[in-house]
């Protein structure tokens, strides 16, 4: 992640699309739902989506590609919290669109707009830290529904 962020454009774009590829696809095969949607497709789009961003729109993120994202991320919740609301496993798709949409459009847009590395290594940092801290505060006030019994069925939402 260090080197992607010291080496710049293009070569960040490229770090977090292998990386959005490599997680979407490990989340997949853990929950195991070959059944609803092929276990590479999903790892792909989000891989493409960030190759189309950094090399056909490398100035800058448009603020219509963040409007987009909101949109598409308030659609997913809405599905995720029907899901929920019925007592369903979460859906793989809603939840991985909402995770990962806002983490890679702003790690492109650091990427695009600033002038030092040292704050891309500060903004994943800081992230990581308010995720995990968040999930953990959330967890304990609304944890009920399991995520992934098969595998680990201690951990709810």
């Amino acid at each position: 992640m260090v080197g992607g962020a010291v080496l710049g454009i293009p070569y960040f774009g490229l770090l977090m699309a292998l990386i959005a590829f490599l997680s979407l696809h490990e989340m997949s095969v853990l929950a195991k739902k070959e059944s609803a949607q092929h276990l590479w497709l999903n790892p792909m789009l989000f891989a493409g989506v960030i190759l189309y961003i950094n090399f056909l729109d490398a100035k800058e993120i448009q603020l219509n590609h963040f409007i987009a994202a909101w949109i598409l991320q308030m659609i997913c919740l809405y599905f995720s919290y029907m899901d929920l609301k019925n007592n369903f496993i979460l859906n793989y798709i809603s939840t991985s669109l909402y995770l990962w949409l806002p983490i890679g459009l702003l790690a492109m847009w650091f990427n695009q707009n600033s002038s030092t590395s040292t704050e891309y290594v500060l903004f994943y940092l800081i992230a990581i830290w308010l995720y995990d801290s968040m999930a953990y505060v959330v967890g304990k006030w609304l944890g009920k529904t399991p995520i992934f019994p098969k595998v680990s069925p201690k951990k709810t939402i």
